[in-house]
């Protein structure tokens, strides 16, 4: 019996950035989901309660950010792992998971994604 993939949900409101990730993800067989901003991360979990992990940018445009989506998404599916990415922080923080710092190459964000659902 074959086991599905695991999903992953990208957000980023870059659209470069989430296309190499979704597609390196994709190339490394897991079902990637995509939204460019939090509310259309936040309507992606809303129909897809089986994603197991969260890359989302922290920094974004809109009144949702990463941490608040993760947060968020946290209350819909409290067993949700959440891997950050940014090219910058407002301040450091301390938060729940783990940061791919910006720029990052495939195999960084590869090892990242393998680490935060182990």
């Amino acid at each position: 019996m074959e086991q599905n993939p695991l999903k992953i949900l990208v957000v980023d409101d870059d659209p470069e950035v989430l296309a190499v990730a979704s597609a390196s993800l994709e190339a490394e067989g897991y079902a990637v989901l995509q939204a460019e901003n939090g509310p259309a991360a936040l309507d992606v979990l809303h129909e897809n309660p089986d994603v197991a992990l969260l890359f989302t940018d922290i920094v974004m445009p809109g009144y949702i950010d990463g941490f608040d989506l993760a947060e968020r998404a946290k209350q819909l599916h409290p067993g949700l792992r959440v891997l950050y990415t940014s090219g910058y922080l407002k301040d450091e923080g301390v938060w729940e998971g783990s940061l791919l710092v910006k720029p990052w190459r495939v195999e960084w964000l590869r090892d990242a994604i393998k680490d935060a659902l182990a």
